[in-house]
């Protein structure tokens, strides 16, 4: 049967205090505009809420953009709405930002890093002017849905953020490409403090190596996690 065609004539919008409308329950028909009847009023949760989102938005958004150039192969589409939430819920209860709550968060859930490398165990050390970072795990990471994976990466990323005027900078160290083959070490990464900041966010960063060295851009196959977050 052929698909019945919706005439172009009646477009959506408001004229003249009338909403044309083309729904799929009741196909093209026209109501009076929003309030034009009864005044549309917001109830006492949605007006605070208006009040709310643009600052638990903009705590939310300094990690988000810090970590996103490190996530183009790992995005599972949800994270900004998980951060939101956790971000909306302490600052409605009246508290101060804590981005301690993101420890242990995965950034990918359709493939998280606990489950890639199982075990992995992060020991961080904050000094003066770096921080340093131990990863310990007891086998390699598996990747049993891919097959030609015979490598892969591992990165420590550190974002340092400044409370005061909800700002961030970022630090990468990337390890050579490890075999699945060899035996599994324990590695340790550096990263500089920059800008005396106050709070350190520290994320492991985990993705599948092809055997002729190109990198898996798959999302099932990269996963991010952060590990520690420390405040200065």
């Amino acid at each position: 049967m052929a698909k019945k065609k919706r005439s172009s004539s009646i477009k959506s919008g408001t004229i003249h205090g009338e909403t044309h409308v083309d729904s799929r329950a009741y196909g093209e028909h026209v109501r009076a505009a929003r309030g034009s009847i009864k005044p549309a009023k917001l109830n006492k949760t949605l007006k605070q809420n208006a009040l709310d989102m643009p600052r638990v938005n903009a705590q939310a958004k300094v990690i988000f953009d810090a970590l996103k150039p490190y996530r183009m192969d790992c995005y599972d589409g949800g994270w900004w709405s998980r951060l939101v939430a956790v971000f909306k819920r302490h600052y409605q209860a009246g508290h101060p930002p804590n981005y301690s709550l993101l420890e242990k968060s995965e950034l990918n859930e359709q493939c998280k890093v606990d489950g890639l490398l199982s075990g992995l165990r992060a020991g961080v050390v904050m000094r003066k002017q770096e921080v340093d970072v131990q990863l310990e795990y007891s086998v390699h990471p598996s990747f049993r849905s891919e097959a030609g994976i015979t490598k892969y990466s591992l990165s420590v990323i550190g974002v340092f953020i400044h409370l005061k005027d909800l700002t961030a900078v970022s630090e990468v160290a990337d390890f050579e490409k490890l075999s699945l083959k060899n035996k599994v070490m324990p590695l340790k990464a550096m990263l500089a403090i920059r800008k005396k900041p106050d709070v350190v966010v520290v994320c492991v960063k985990v993705g599948g190596i092809y055997d002729d060295g190109g990198p898996t851009y798959s999302e099932k196959m990269n996963g991010m996690r952060i590990v520690k977050v420390s405040a200065l």
